[in-house]
């Protein structure tokens, strides 16, 4: 897939939408942002929309412009970070209508492809690196707004350059946006090294709720609907829990639950060593990467405990 491609595949259309998975995170938010630029160099002007969007990416532009519900008329519909309908429910009606949907992701490859239109590349870091190599392709001029929006992309499916899918194109890609001026120091701390009391609140009353499961080799924790209500916390304030259990050394696997909606919980995972998380989570309905995974579950809390512990356990 080229940019000429896509501009072929637009054609005369003109009511033209970008969107992503439900529960929008760093490399959806600055993929779909990117590709918003990409277009509009080229003279299309698209519009984002994505639900739940957390206030950390507020620093980037068309943030605040983001719609979160479907507009009437959808001529062509952009998927960027997931390639599965169930990835993006909220927005399916805007695909269905849509006469044209093209998808561009780096997941692993799905069982049905949502659209023959597609770019999907799951050796590459991050859909941002992805979008970043359609702007060197096309010899497309990075704009600082686009560099911020990939460069955030990038860093955040990265864990700041630290998982194991940092490439060395993924390195020479965050150079090349370095350059346009980008204050790179801020957006790192922006998304990794930033703090609230609602943010701390939410540490604690995980690590109320830690566990060590089979015989210390993952790490877990959770938070209940009735405690997420207590504390007045949110989904953003819990992002970087599962990043706290991970860091824990001599375990191959961490699992953090939130209870965000009554009765359904949001799994998210990550694997240490050889273990395949993504494996994990489609146990229960979800994917992602060997390394980084998620989910969601209506079981009871002990007994999505134990299903998870099972699951895992028997992948280590």
């Amino acid at each position: 897939m080229t940019i000429e491609q896509i501009k072929n595949w637009i054609g005369g259309y003109s009511e033209i939408y970008i969107t992503g998975h439900v529960h929008p995170d760093g490399d959806c938010i600055g993929a779909a942002l990117g590709l918003q630029e990409l277009l509009a160099a080229h003279g299309i002007a698209a519009k984002v929309m994505l639900e739940s969007l957390p206030e950390t990416y507020s620093f980037l532009k068309g943030f605040s412009a983001i719609l979160t519900e479907n507009p009437k008329t959808v001529e062509v519909l952009f998927v960027v970070d997931c390639n599965d309908k169930s990835r993006f429910l909220p927005f399916l009606p805007s695909y269905e209508q849509a006469k044209v949907v093209i998808n561009i992701d780096h997941h692993e490859h799905p069982k049905q492809f949502i659209t023959e239109y597609r770019r999907i590349e799951p050796s590459a870091s991050s859909t941002s690196e992805m979008i970043f190599d359609f702007f060197v392709e096309s010899g497309t001029t990075i704009s600082q707004e686009a560099a911020e929006a990939l460069y955030t992309g990038i860093i955040f499916d990265t864990g700041g350059f630290m998982h194991s899918n940092t490439q060395r194109s993924t390195m020479n890609a965050a150079g090349v946006l370095m350059q346009t001026g980008i204050d790179f120091g801020y957006i790192m701390k922006r998304l990794f090294y930033r703090q609230t009391v609602s943010k701390l609140i939410a540490k604690k009353t995980a690590l109320q709720n830690f566990r060590l499961l089979a015989n210390g080799k993952i790490a877990a924790a959770f938070i209940t609907n009735q405690e997420m209500t207590e504390n007045g916390l949110n989904k953003e304030d819990t992002e970087d829990i599962v990043h706290l259990l991970a860091d824990l050394e001599d375990i191959e696997a961490a699992a953090f639950l939130a209870e965000f909606q009554a009765g359904i919980y949001k799994l998210s995972f990550r694997a240490k060593k050889d273990l395949d998380v993504c494996e994990v989570a489609k146990v229960f309905g979800g994917g992602g990467h060997k390394k980084a995974a998620g989910a969601s579950s209506v079981l009871p809390l002990t007994e999505l405990l134990a299903e998870i512990e099972k699951e895992i356990t028997a992948r280590i």
